[in-house]
């Protein structure tokens, strides 16, 4: 999995704990902090998640389209900028 992912994960989860916030930083690995119902619950919302760079996001959402022929996409960012991080860290 994804660095990336592990940030998205967290943040699903946490809502659905009832603890919204801020997105969190990425960790090696969720599998110690979820339940196994909550790994199959993310892996059914996020079938079509597209995380990664510019370039792959723009390539995903293009191969999306092609597939299938949507007009429209509702899009959910979630994006931790670098700069973000380093003044967190100062913090």
């Amino acid at each position: 999995m994804s660095l990336l992912v592990t940030s998205l994960q967290q943040q699903y989860i946490n809502r659905h704990r009832g603890n919204p916030g801020p997105l969190n930083r990425p960790i090696e690995s969720t599998k110690e902090l979820l339940t196994e119902r909550e790994i199959q619950d993310f892996k059914h919302v996020s079938i079509e998640a597209i995380v990664g760079s510019p370039e792959r996001v723009k390539n995903a959402i293009t191969a999306f389209i092609k597939k299938t022929g949507v007009k429209k996409l509702r899009i959910h960012p979630f994006v931790m900028a670098a700069t973000a991080n380093r003044k967190r860290d100062v913090l």
